[in-house]
C-alpha cells in the first residue's frame, strides 16, 4: 500500500513538473522580462518600474499589430478597427481611473504594484486580442 501511494505521488510530481515546464515555455517574452526583472529585487519601487517597462512594451505591441493589420485589411475594415481602438483607449483611461480610485486608500507600497499590475494586464489583454485578430485575418 505504501509503495502504491509513493508511486502515485511520484507520478503526480512528474505530471506537475511537466505542466510547470510547459507553462514556463509558453510565457510571453514581455511577461518573462517583467517576471525576471521583478524577481531580482525586493524593492517595490523597482518592481513598479519593471511593470512600467512591461506596459510600455505591450503598448508597442499594440502599435506594431495595428500597423500590421493596416497592411492586410481593406480601408473600411481598418477604419472600423481604428474606431474600436479609439473606444478602447477611452475605456483604458476610465479603467485606469477606476483602479486608482479603488486602491487610493490602501496602505502599503505593495498596492502601488497591484495598481500597476492591473493596468499592465489591461494593456496586455488588448495587445493579445489585436494579435488574435491579425492571426485570424492571416489564416
Amino acid at each position: 500500500m505504501f509503495m502504491k501511494k509513493l508511486f502515485l505521488i511520484f507520478i503526480s510530481l512528474i505530471f506537475l513538473s511537466c505542466c510547470y515546464s510547459t507553462a514556463q515555455t509558453t510565457l510571453h517574452p514581455i511577461d518573462k522580462a517583467e517576471q525576471d526583472c521583478i524577481s531580482k529585487t525586493s524593492d517595490t519601487q523597482v518592481m513598479n518600474q519593471c511593470s512600467i517597462i512591461a506596459q510600455k512594451e505591450w503598448e508597442k505591441e499594440i502599435k506594431k499589430t495595428l500597423s500590421e493589420l493596416k497592411s492586410v485589411l481593406d480601408k473600411e475594415s481598418y477604419k472600423s478597427l481604428i474606431n474600436s481602438q479609439n473606444s478602447w483607449e477611452k475605456y483604458k483611461i476610465d479603467e485606469f481611473r477606476s483602479i486608482d480610485k479603488m486602491l487610493e486608500n490602501k496602505q502599503g507600497t505593495m498596492y502601488l504594484n497591484v495598481n500597476k499590475g492591473l493596468k499592465v494586464d489591461i494593456v496586455k489583454q488588448r495587445a493579445l486580442k489585436l494579435q488574435e485578430y491579425l492571426n485570424t485575418v492571416n489564416d
